[in-house]
């Protein structure tokens, strides 16, 4: 991987961090049948890593079939895949809609490569 790349990414990552706590802590309580107010975690970019782990404790707990999927399965599902691309697309998502639940799952379930262009597939 150039470290150009990763550079990149780290300074999206870094610059979007608060948009990422926005997004996901909103998940959180979304999909929480009791949310908690997130604690501080000493940077942005902290914050940002906290509300996704919060996220997708909510997730699980809320779906328990989805227990096997990974934190960065359900950023990539919220995110359709753009958390580090030059523009992220995060998606509206109501969590008491069963499409919106089956439209989560389906994603989840879809090949890691879904809807990336060929020539973004590394």
């Amino acid at each position: 991987m150039p470290e150009d790349t990763v550079r990149g990414w780290l300074r999206r990552a870094a610059g979007r961090a608060g948009q990422v706590r926005e997004v996901f802590t909103r998940l959180a309580a979304e999909l929480s049948a009791d949310p908690v107010p997130l604690e501080p975690a000493g940077s942005p970019l902290a914050d940002a890593l906290v509300a996704v782990a919060a996220a997708a404790a909510a997730a699980t707990a809320r779906w328990p079939e989805l227990f096997m999927v990974s934190p960065w399965e359900i950023v990539s599902a919220v995110t359709n895949a753009t958390l580090l691309a030059p523009v992220m697309a995060a998606r509206a998502f109501n969590a008491s809609s069963s499409r919106e639940t089956a439209s989560l799952t389906a994603t989840l379930d879809a090949p890691a490569s879904a809807g990336i262009p060929e020539e973004d597939r590394q």
